[in-house]
């Protein structure tokens, strides 16, 4: 499939020019999926180039961006390894995935390699909850959560860089060799850098920004046998801890630490395990994971084992989300008529699951007939008169015959009082019920209040 390739740099929110490049297909209507990849360290977009190309072929449109400090992002030479903070690199990400989201309709998945799959699993728990949950899947190929065993340097290091660190967070670090071939690539970085890095990567290591069970979100992870970077106990041990039920783990016999570059060919093993993940994943949302509870550990091993379509929901929405008010907002108490304090749960909630002790509004159809019969035997102009026995039989069986004719003819030879308190300036009446308490139109009754809620005087709940 022909594609091709689009460079521009855009600018985020505190004005820093980032350099991006986008691989997609030719022909539109053949794209799946739009992936959205992070570069690795001392890394730019350029390196991986057929890799996209490949993707791109196979109907993935790929949009990268130079990090900050890395490849065409540097604005000058003194801004090579300068990344910012943790929170500007996240909000990065952020930046670049609304910015895809707002073009196009294909969903989106995030990616990245080594430093760059390390901050997609973090960016994954950390991230603005509205653009996590828009992102279809998470890919993270050999990520940095820990060194490899051979190259983790000593405690006393790590605790040594940290203290000079504190005075001189500038210092350069060296990291492996330069290639004189490209000089977009850079391997020299400031201390305090470096220890952002590792620190990033501790903090998913260590369990604290693990993907949880309510992520409507699918994950991917793959490992090479031959790395000699990464630590590949820390990415397995991630991937059990990881709550997400849509997950795979793949590891690459004689891959070593870059598999997309060793994944350029179209008959790799890593290029069509992605492309198919993906394009499985492309077809529509999980929406049963998205909107609902699932069970967990064991629970869920056995329900999918027993189940007879194992995806299907189970129908308790999460409570924390598509709930107005929130559960808890308002007290149960606090209402005229008291609802119980389960009710609070939706999953407990008798009314949100249609039980008789609620009366639910019904369409009440009157016709011109009716209208007609009730304004003759008794309105505010003229009283109703109880009739009993053969006079009441004939008055109604007048009414009927007159309520044939219709309204319009009975209002021709009616009071004009009756016209004025039936119509209100000439205009049917607005939406609105009797106040039982004024006598009078009370146009506000039926208003939603700001929140889009029920009062306190309603027994019930309000659900978006």
């Amino acid at each position: 499939m022909a594609f091709q390739t689009t460079e521009a740099s855009v600018s985020t929110a505190d004005g820093y020019r980032l350099h991006t490049k986008a691989w997609e297909p030719r022909d539109i209507e053949a794209s799946r999926a739009s992936l959205v990849w992070l570069h690795g360290f001392g890394d730019h977009v350029d390196r991986a180039a057929s890799f996209f190309s490949v993707l791109a072929g196979r109907g993935i449109a790929v949009h990268a961006f130079d990090q900050r400090g890395w490849g065409r992002s540097v604005r000058s030479a003194s801004d090579r390894g300068v990344t910012g903070s943790t929170e500007t690199i996240l909000s990065d990400v952020t930046f670049f995935v609304d910015s895809l989201r707002s073009k196009t309709s294909l969903p989106v998945f995030l990616g990245g390699h080594s430093m760059g799959g390390a901050l997609v699993l973090l960016w994954a728990a950390r991230g603005p909850i509205e653009s996590r949950r828009a992102v279809r899947g998470f890919i993270a190929e050999a990520p940095l959560l820990r060194l490899h065993q051979s190259t983790m340097p000593p405690r006393s290091i790590i605790w040594f860089s940290r203290s000079v660190a504190k005075f001189f967070p500038g210092f350069p670090v060296r990291h492996g060799e330069r290639d004189a071939q490209d000089p977009l690539l850079h391997d020299v970085v400031s201390l305090r850098v470096t220890l952002d890095i590792w620190d990033r990567g501790q903090l998913v290591a260590d369990g604290l920004c693990d993907l949880q069970q309510d992520s409507p979100a699918s994950l991917w992870l793959a490992l090479g046998s031959d790395d000699k970077v990464v630590c590949p106990d820390a990415v397995r041990a991630y991937f059990d801890r990881s709550a997400v039920v849509d997950k795979e783990l793949h590891c690459y016999e004689g891959y070593s630490h870059e598999l997309h570059k060793e994944g350029a060919s179209e008959k790799n093993f890593f290029t069509n395990d992605l492309v198919q993940w993906i394009s499985e994943r492309a077809h529509g949302p999980n929406v049963y994971k998205k909107q609902t509870l699932q069970s967990k550990g064991i629970w869920e091993t056995i329900r999918r084992a027993l189940a007879i379509d194992p995806n299907r929901s189970n129908g308790i929405p999460l409570n924390p989300w598509y709930r107005n008010p929130p559960p808890g907002a308002n007290d149960p108490l606090s209402y005229d008529d008291p609802v119980t304090a389960p009710a609070g749960d939706i999953a407990d909630n008798p009314y949100w699951k249609r039980d008789v002790r609620r009366s639910y509004p019904q369409l009440s159809v009157v016709d011109q007939a009716e209208v007609v019969q009730l304004l003759t035997v008794g309105n505010a102009t003229k009283a109703k008169v109880d009739l009993i026995g053969e006079a009441g039989e004939k008055q109604l069986v007048a009414a009927k015959e007159e309520g044939e004719t219709g309204l319009a003819h009975f209002l021709e030879k009616a009071p004009k009082n009756v016209a004025q308190e039936l119509f209100v300036g000439g205009l049917p009446p607005l939406p609105s019920g009797q106040s039982l308490a004024s006598g009078e139109w009370d146009v506000h009754k039926y208003e939603l209040t700001e929140e889009n809620s029920y009062p306190n005087g309603y027994p019930c709940r309000t659900f978006r």
